[in-house]
């Protein structure tokens, strides 16, 4: 790894002995507060609970940057409405695309919605978006854990999809026409 000591390697290491100390640094960032969360235990508790702690607004953060842009406003980095119309499109598309009803918002905490926003808050992990924590063999194997959990999830309900067809039950949806092709 190639220390700079520039961007967020000065952040590190300015802050070093209270994330190795604490797990957990207050910075003043763009004229906000953040929490910059490096103890697994308060990033569990800070993410569980997103009515008390909000997610941090990339858009807000970096306004009209590249990284805002990629992003976007998505499931993992919004709260409130924003978010429910977002599991709303989740629900919309598996409909579609599927004939299957996630059911997000009815049931946030089904199988499905938790395997995907394990997924969701391991990809977008702010910490692993500043340190390469996936060379971490150990750490890589767990995320790579909840990335299989839902693609085997996935995969459940395209071997459904394939008895149905099997069984005669057509939907017409887009899932059906991508198997049948």
């Amino acid at each position: 790894m190639i220390i700079t000591k520039q961007g967020y390697d000065k952040l590190y290491f300015s802050h070093k002995q209270y994330f190795e100390k604490d797990g957990i640094v207050k910075q003043r960032i763009r004229g906000k507060w953040y929490c910059l969360v490096t103890d697994p235990a308060i990033a569990k508790e800070l993410l569980l609970k997103p009515d008390v702690y909000p997610k941090m607004s990339i858009e807000k953060l970096f306004p009209n940057s590249l990284f805002a842009e990629y992003l976007g406003t998505n499931v993992a980095f919004s709260n409130g409405d924003v978010w429910k119309r977002h599991r709303y499109a989740f629900d919309v598309l598996g409909k579609v695309a599927f004939g299957f009803d996630f059911n997000s918002i009815g049931n946030p905490n089904s199988v499905y919605i938790t395997a995907f926003d394990e997924v969701q808050k391991t990809i977008f992990n702010p910490l692993s978006l500043i340190f390469p924590i996936d060379r971490v063999p150990i750490i890589r194997q767990q995320r790579l854990k909840k990335v299989n959990k839902l693609n085997n999830i996935f995969n459940e309900i395209i071997n459904e999809k394939y008895k149905a067809l099997a069984a005669g039950k057509s939907q017409g949806d887009l899932l059906e026409n991508m198997l049948n092709a």
